[in-house]
């Protein structure tokens, strides 16, 4: 986890980082891989449908996560929060790269 310090005009950007080891029982381990293969699924399938609705037709589209959940029952085990961050982090991260 890190942030950035603001610094006032001419000074140098100070980054502060925080390290954390986490040492998880195994039902929480367990409830750890559930979230991450949750979200794995939610953040490839929205891209596969963004990806095949910008090659048909040219716009762009973005999906939410609501209608996965009916095909996939499992997503159901987790956090819900948890799976609605997906597209959110994607967002970012396309933002981030142009």
């Amino acid at each position: 986890m890190a942030r950035k310090v603001k610094a006032a005009e001419g000074q140098v950007i100070q980054y502060i980082t925080l390290k954390v080891r986490l040492y998880p029982t195994e039902a929480q381990a367990e409830l750890f891989e559930k979230t991450f293969g949750c979200c794995r699924y939610i953040w490839n399938q929205m891209l596969a449908d963004q990806q095949r609705f910008y090659e048909e037709t040219g716009a762009h589209f973005i999906p939410t996560p609501a209608k996965y959940k009916s095909g996939a029952p499992f997503l159901k085990e987790v956090d819900n929060h948890t799976c609605s961050c997906s597209p959110e982090a994607r967002n970012r991260g396309r933002r981030w790269l142009r």
